[in-house]
């Protein structure tokens, strides 16, 4: 079985990404999660942590840390030390769907690098680059 758990700021999409992989569909109505639930799809289960946590989830093989590119890129330095050096880390940048990016995608990648992360951009509304996660072996991983 192979595990994942997808984290970062609130209000990033976290769960629409989450919900997009799950069902192959844009959930309208996805609200706020407020702790932390599994998502299962064949042999892969997916944790969804709620806004601003990470919650110690020693099955997960990969972690996302999920940004939203609309707004300002969050401080991955400080998301990688609430992870921890041990993890295995892809940067997700949501929402790429939107006319005007708060940062472009040379600086997510930039960003990742710096925390020897992988990355990847996805719109969980359109469902652009989702084939990249959740997979044995992510391409950006």
């Amino acid at each position: 079985m192979l595990g994942f758990q997808v984290v970062g700021p609130r209000l990033s999409g976290k769960s629409c990404v989450v919900h997009r992989w799950a069902e192959g569909t844009w959930d309208a109505t996805s609200a706020p999660t407020h702790f932390q639930k599994a998502r299962c799809k064949g042999s892969v289960t997916v944790w969804d942590a709620p806004g601003d946590t990470v919650p110690a989830c020693p099955a997960a093989s990969i972690v996302y840390l999920v940004l939203d590119a609309s707004e300002p890129m969050a401080d991955v330095g400080a998301w990688r030390h609430r992870i921890g050096d041990a993890a295995r880390v892809v940067v997700v940048a949501n929402k790429t769907d939107v006319r005007v990016r708060a940062w472009p995608a040379w600086m997510g990648a930039e960003a990742a690098q710096g925390i020897r992360a992988g990355y990847v951009e996805v719109s969980a509304l359109t469902g652009r680059g989702m084939h990249q996660l959740f997979a044995p072996r992510p391409e950006a991983a």
